[in-house]
């Protein structure tokens, strides 16, 4: 019973660990597009 109850602490975890993941993801693809934007504003600045 035990042994069980570990197991399904360890699955909690794991999801935790991948919806962290997720979220890390989600925050990089949000600042490749600010890098994007920048990019695009400079571009617009030069003559």
């Amino acid at each position: 019973m035990n042994e069980h109850r570990a197991t399904s602490t360890e699955q909690r975890a794991t999801s935790n660990e991948q919806r962290a993941t997720s979220n890390e993801q989600r925050t990089t693809s949000k600042e490749q597009r600010a890098k994007s934007n920048e990019q695009r504003t400079t571009s617009n600045e030069q003559p």
